[in-house]
């Protein structure tokens, strides 16, 4: 009778080396006093240096990465903070910015108000109202979202804002969606500031400003 082959299971290099470095891990942590009963071991050790490449304590080594870790925190609070202050200022902003953009009585009209009143208030270097435009189509609002913030990175992205693509290093754009549904185009703020317009920021506010303005749109179209 022929026997049935017995499977082995080989490990890989790689799952090999990190099935060891767990068992060191955990025989370090069971033996905590390996080192002072070998210390002959530590010259083979490579050990945390400074700059200037000399060994520093492991007490001086973990608080270098305590102060590390306390900054990284201060500057998400820093810009939790920002953010918190510069949606206040928009809401005033945008709230004043309404009552003029619904006294328009074209798209002409509307597209003056927006530049010289977002420009002013909300001190954007870049405003554009894209209306049945070529770059208003060629713009995907994903995820049932209506509004897109973004850092500048590629030039690509920067185009959108034409004459001023090489100054421009934030920006928001606004999909003009009226209350039925229909998109009427796209509102593109731009700013100099990297930090204005970002992922982290509520866009409350922006979709707000993006119905009024498709609604108003929807009206003035119908009537002009």
């Amino acid at each position: 009778m022929a026997q049935s082959a017995k499977k082995t299971t080989k490990q890989t290099p790689a799952k090999k080396a990190k099935t060891t470095e767990l068992q060191v891990l955990e025989f370090l942590k069971d033996n905590p006093d390996f080192f002072l009963s070998h210390p002959n071991m530590l010259e083979n050790l490579h050990l945390p240096s400074d700059d200037s490449g000399n060994v520093v304590t492991m007490a001086q080594f973990q608080a270098k990465k305590l102060k590390n870790k306390l900054n990284h925190l201060e500057e998400r609070n820093r810009l939790l903070v920002q953010t918190s202050l510069q949606n206040l200022e928009s809401a005033s902003h945008i709230q004043n910015l309404i009552l003029a953009v619904i006294r328009a009585e074209s798209v002409d009209e509307l597209e003056q108000v927006l530049v010289s009143k977002l420009k002013k208030e909300l001190t954007l270097e870049s405003v554009r109202l894209l209306v049945g435009t070529e770059e208003a189509e060629k713009i995907e609002f994903t995820d049932g979202q209506n509004v897109l913030l973004r850092t500048i990175y590629e030039e690509e992205e920067a185009a959108i804002h034409a004459e001023m693509k090489d100054h421009i290093h934030s920006d928001a754009l606004v999909s003009l969606t009226s209350s039925s549904g229909k998109s009427h185009g796209v509102l593109v703020l731009g700013s100099m500031e990297k930090e204005r317009f970002h992922p982290g920021q509520g866009s409350d506010l922006l979709t707000f400003l993006g119905a009024a303005l498709g609604t108003t749109l929807e009206r003035l179209t119908h009537t002009g």
